[in-house]
């Protein structure tokens, strides 16, 4: 861990993630590992690699709690792969299913992923207790809301 933390601050990504598999390989049923790795790759957008990885940390018994789960959604949202990101979202909201801020990138993964009556669904529940004009992230969701026919 510690190499790859050094490489990466020299400017050496390669170096950094062979670090980091390298720790994995020392420590291969270490589930914490896994989800470190799989944390690294996803920052240095190595998502298909890192998608795996969590999947392998979890399976080693490293449960990813809710935000863990949010900013594993968030890194596949960010780069366009939004099976990936409601995979993540769908699972923080079981742990937490109250978060407005996951409803929302869920609706628009779910809209970016032609599932549109689910993403109006989910908009429908946020108008219930929000007046989303007033949520910071209205504008970047409001062409959406328009196009479900939901804007007030």
């Amino acid at each position: 861990m510690i190499k790859a933390k050094l490489e990466l601050a020299k400017g050496n990504k390669e170096g950094a993630i062979e670090a980091m598999r390298g720790a994995v390989e020392l420590q291969p049923d270490i589930g914490e590992m896994h989800f470190r790795l799989a944390t690294f790759l996803a920052q240095q957008g190595e998502l298909i690699e890192a998608d795996e990885e969590f999947q392998k940390a979890e399976k080693l018994g490293r449960v990813l709690v809710f935000d863990e789960n949010e900013l594993a959604g968030n890194y596949f949202i960010d780069a366009g792969d939004f099976p990936r990101a409601i995979f993540y979202y769908e699972k923080a909201l079981a742990i937490n299913s109250g978060d407005g801020d996951v409803k929302i990138k869920l609706a628009i993964a779910y809209y970016y992923s032609d599932q549109k009556e689910k993403a109006k669904e989910l908009i429908k529940q946020l108008q219930q207790i929000y007046d989303l004009k007033n949520l910071s992230q209205y504008e970047a969701i409001q062409p959406m809301v328009r196009d479900l026919g939901l804007e007030n």
